[in-house]
């Protein structure tokens, strides 16, 4: 996937993910993602983003241990094959992410996430970072970014701030940077898509909220003492 040549900068980060061990987060969910979130919550995984030249690649990390440099000297092991490709100067991503059994191809243009920008910082990492959130997604999303990396990228599909995310913050979930290094040499970053067939991030929303939906009747039939909370439109 990366082959390296000459000129220009490199930046290689590590982070993991990790669920929030919250249960107040997963008691109105359906009985089936409610098992399933429980199992991962005590579970945290590698991943790795390399950017070069406005094109970023983050994917699970395939060893089992981070194999460079890191703030906190821990191990970490590896997870699902998920991993998400962006094109910033062509405004376009591409990102295989697991779906019930199976893993679906997402082709489409980078998230508007309408961040805000707030006056509070925090160090992580002995870095300075100003924090940021939106209400993307029908929650709210926080995001801690440092300028002095001015870079358009971020974990998972998270980007769009004048500088490098370090940490993501979700109800659930949480990416955090625990480890970066700059290469004087420049890195190709190819798009990994080949022959997939992909369907639009709008069609795996509506997918998703299919299936919660479905899940939700499921568990209403089955046990009469669920009930289910519409939000408010």
């Amino acid at each position: 996937m990366i082959n390296l040549s000459c000129f220009s900068q490199t930046y290689l980060a590590n982070y993991i993910e990790k669920p929030i061990n919250n249960e107040n987060t997963f008691k109105d969910l359906p009985l089936e993602i409610k098992i399933h979130q429980e199992e991962l919550r005590n579970k945290i995984h590698s991943y790795s983003l390399v950017y070069s030249n406005g094109i970023s690649f983050y994917e699970n990390t395939t060893d089992e241990t981070i194999n460079f440099r890191t703030f906190d000297n821990k191990k970490y092991t590896s997870t699902d094959d998920k991993y998400f490709y962006f094109n910033f100067n062509k405004n376009s991503m591409f990102f295989k992410t697991r779906f019930k059994k199976d893993y679906l191809y997402i082709e489409d243009k980078p998230i508007e996430f309408n961040w805000e920008i707030t006056s509070d910082t925090l160090t992580i990492n002995n870095t300075l970072c100003k924090k940021a959130k939106t209400n993307w997604g029908g929650f709210t999303t926080y995001a801690w970014y440092t300028e002095s990396i001015p870079i358009n990228a971020g974990p998972e599909k998270f980007n769009g701030l004048p500088g490098l995310i370090f940490k993501v913050q979700l109800p659930a979930r949480e990416f955090t940077l625990i480890g970066i290094e700059k290469k004087e040499n420049i890195t190709e970053i190819n798009n990994p898509k080949s022959n997939q067939n992909t369907i639009s991030f709008d069609e795996l929303v509506r997918l998703s909220d299919e299936l919660i939906n479905t899940l939700k009747k499921q568990n209403t039939s089955s046990n009469p003492n669920v009930i289910i909370i519409k939000k408010e439109q």
